[in-house]
């Protein structure tokens, strides 16, 4: 686990690393069952919050559109921008949501395919890290929210939180990584795997962290 800030973004950071820990501990214990389980939680969560949620549809600066289910609370100058792992839906945060939003916007997105996201008719384009970024960012500035991002990512979306800040940092004021993958860390798979997709960095640009 890693948190990356800077400016006066702390109390926001700390109160997301706070919920997630807790949210982290019932991971390691539920086991197989917690997709299940999570689903299950994060629809109560949804009925009790009473989350906003609605389409948005953008079109893509590489061509084609993407629609993208966007659930969204709270009010403040910084957005903090919820995404979830790996095959996971975005209600998955409704227990975070709750309380960051006490204090500033939330946006949590369903990528293509999950939750109540359509599915591309691509499917191999969705596995990739930077076509990710580029949907999850044609999305928010579609809404409007193209700066002071605070970007939380779980798994393996915290490659996209971490592309997303290398190619576009004057967007991103501060960034959460919950135990997170990193591209390296299954050098061996073969295929279309989400791991081997990660971009090699843009020229005059540090490698990733």
């Amino acid at each position: 686990r890693m948190v990356v800030g800077r400016g006066r973004l702390g109390s926001v950071q700390v109160m997301v690393v706070k919920h997630i820990a807790v949210l982290a501990a019932g991971v390691a214990a539920a086991g197989g069952g917690l997709a299940l389980w999570n689903a299950v939680l994060s629809e109560l969560a949804r009925r009790r919050l009473r989350l906003g949620v609605r389409m948005v549809e953008a079109p893509l600066p590489s061509g084609g559109k993407v629609k993208m289910a966007v659930y969204e609370a709270g009010e403040g100058d910084y957005t903090v921008v919820l995404d979830a792992g790996l095959g996971m839906s975005a209600l998955s945060w409704s227990w975070v949501m709750e309380d960051v939003a006490k204090k500033c916007h939330v946006v949590a997105l369903d990528r293509p395919g999950l939750g109540a996201s359509p599915p591309l008719q691509a499917k191999g384009w969705l596995r990739r890290v930077d076509a990710i970024v580029e949907a999850n960012r044609a999305v928010l500035q579609a809404m409007g929210v193209s700066k002071n991002l605070i970007l939380v990512g779980h798994s393996t979306s915290g490659m996209h939180v971490r592309l997303h800040a290398l190619l576009h940092p004057s967007e991103v004021a501060g960034a959460v990584l919950v135990d997170t993958a990193h591209e390296g860390q299954l050098d061996q798979v073969e295929g279309s795997s989400v791991y081997n997709s990660y971009p090699p960095p843009p020229p005059h640009h540090p490698p990733p962290c």
